[in-house]
């Protein structure tokens, strides 16, 4: 009996032995995934993460950011100078310009991305159209205002003074390279027509149309240079008119009172004065192609016939003249003037060539005195004396004299 319960009690405790065997395994086992959650932990990743944030700050100004700048209705001087701070040059590709133009960007905020020290010349706004101007008065003037060239007469608006007047405001015109040097100095002063309003200016409409009715306007090119529709030839009477360079940008006027021709004078004629310049003698031949008519004064636009060598920085050129030549009236004769005696006016300067030929008709009669073919032709160049017989020398003829009188024209 003794020995039975030694036997349950030693069954017992090895039961209880093995029992606990497997418990303890299943522990040992749970305890393994605890060892990695320590090498999981993301405590690093905050401090990898905040550095590239801290780096992108030096980049700073992009072009987005200045299309940004111009979309926001920022001006041209505060973004200017927000570049010239940053000190930064962008290579701006096509497709960077192509974008900033298109948000509205100025040439100058350009010009300052890829320079910042560049300069930036101010662009000078575009005269205001006057309040007052109507389309009634843009047909009275408009022809004359583009004939046919840039030319400086028609270069300024039209102003909308109440009176026609004959504006002598200097106009800027853009200048040959050879004459920028003096663009302070456009001198003188050149007529241009003004529109005007009521019925005083209908005497001024009939004289220009009675001008272009007797003489054909002759059209020229942008140049100035070509003649592409030749109108009448006048004919140069008197000396003295002053003649520029068909391509300059300025006149040299000549003016024409009571039959005398006076070139500039004084200041205007020495600042105005240049190497290039032409007199027109008598019997050279011009065109007319522009004519503009004041209160007392009517001027006329001429240009050569004839080209002229030119030599303009080394180079020689075929170049016409061109002159302005500027007839002044006493006060109030226009308007009721008979357009018969202001053509004689002009004619005494200008003529066509059939008048300028009949005008200068000379006869010499057999039996004529020399004293008497003196009168008609003038002293001669030479006299060959032979006696009785003597021969006077012009330049186109000669006259043979016997026993004093005309016994023959060679």
């Amino acid at each position: 009996m003794r020995q039975l319960m030694v036997l349950v009690l030693l069954a017992s405790l090895m039961a209880s032995l093995f029992g606990q065997q497997p418990a303890a395994t299943p522990a040992k086992k749970a305890a393994a995934p605890k060892t990695p959650q320590p090498a999981v932990a993301a405590k690093p990743q905050p401090v990898v993460a905040a550095k590239p944030q801290v780096a992108a700050k030096p980049q700073g100004l992009t072009v987005d950011s200045v299309i940004s700048m111009v979309q926001a209705g920022l001006s041209d001087d505060i973004i200017i100078a927000r570049l010239r701070k940053e000190d930064k040059s962008f290579d701006l590709s096509p497709e960077d310009m192509i974008r900033l133009k298109k948000a509205s960007a100025s040439d100058g905020v350009l010009t300052v991305m890829m320079d910042p020290k560049a300069e930036i010349k101010p662009v000078a706004p575009p005269p205001a159209a006057s309040a007052t101007h109507t389309p009634q008065q843009t047909p009275a003037t408009a022809p004359a205002a583009v004939e046919s060239s840039p030319s400086p007469v028609v270069a300024s608006p039209p102003n909308t003074s109440s009176n026609t007047t004959l504006d002598t405001t200097p106009t800027q015109q853009a200048e040959p390279a050879e004459e920028k040097s003096k663009s302070r100095f456009r001198l003188p002063n050149l007529p241009r027509l003004r529109p005007s309003g009521g019925s005083s200016s209908n005497w001024k409409d009939q004289l220009k149309e009675q001008l272009e009715g007797t003489w054909t306007f002759s059209k020229i090119g942008f140049d100035r240079i070509r003649v592409t529709q030749p109108g009448t030839v006048l004919v140069v009477k008197k000396d003295g008119i002053v003649g520029d360079l068909s391509t300059d940008s300025t006149f040299s006027k000549t003016t024409v009172q009571d039959g005398k021709v006076t070139p500039p004078k004084g200041a205007i004629a020495f600042l105005q004065n240049k190497e290039t310049s032409h007199i027109f003698k008598a019997g050279e031949r011009v065109y007319l192609w522009k004519v503009a008519v004041d209160d007392d004064e009517l001027a006329l636009f001429l240009i050569s016939c004839e080209t002229f060598s030119v030599n303009a920085k080394g180079t020689t050129k075929q170049l016409r003249y061109k002159a302005l030549l500027d007839f002044k009236f006493q006060k109030g004769y226009l308007p009721t003037a008979d357009f018969a005696n202001v053509k004689t006016i002009i004619n005494d300067v200008l003529a066509t060539e059939q008048e300028y030929q009949g005008a200068n008709t000379k006869s010499v009669s057999l039996g004529q005195t020399p004293q008497q073919v003196e009168g008609v032709l003038g002293k001669p160049e030479k006299i060959v004396n032979l006696g009785t017989k003597v021969i006077y020398v012009y330049k186109d003829m000669k006259v043979v004299f016997s026993d004093g009188k005309v016994a023959d024209v060679q």
